[in-house]
């Protein structure tokens, strides 16, 4: 069985292995960066530490959020560094069995293929399991 803290990007209801997720945060200040790629939202302070907010609307091709829009910081350690995935929603913690996995469908949009491991059949949704060192690197 794994576990997995769920969330909301769009139309999409996604999740990552609940050990790699330090919490979940309310927005904050964001400074942004200029000439940083589309997917930075800028850096974000973490009780003292600096962290790269990472905007993935736009690596899912999502439009981009309007200024006003509420979203929520899902921190998460990749490595050693801290890293906060701006979503649009909290969706809980969720637990799956090995068996509901399945490869990623062949409808999946050829962009998102390279950010997903795969998916959870749930009873009444997908689940798609992201691959965080994509997000953190795409390609």
């Amino acid at each position: 069985m794994k576990e997995f803290c769920t969330f909301y990007l769009g139309p999409y209801f996604c999740g990552v292995e609940v050990q790699k997720i330090q919490e979940v945060i309310p927005p904050t200040p964001i400074t942004k960066v200029p000439f940083s790629r589309s997917d930075i939202g800028g850096l974000i302070n973490v009780r003292g530490t600096i962290v790269t907010a990472l905007e993935i609307r736009s690596l899912f091709s999502l439009p981009k959020r309007e200024e006003q829009e509420k979203y929520m910081n899902v921190i998460l350690k990749y490595n050693e560094d801290i890293y906060a995935l701006m979503i649009d929603a909290a969706g809980g913690i969720v637990h799956v069995q090995a068996q509901q996995f399945e490869d990623i469908p062949d409808g999946i949009d050829q962009k998102l293929r390279g950010l997903i491991k795969g998916v959870y059949k749930l009873s009444d949704k997908l689940l798609l399991e992201l691959d965080i060192e994509s997000l953190i690197s795409p390609k």
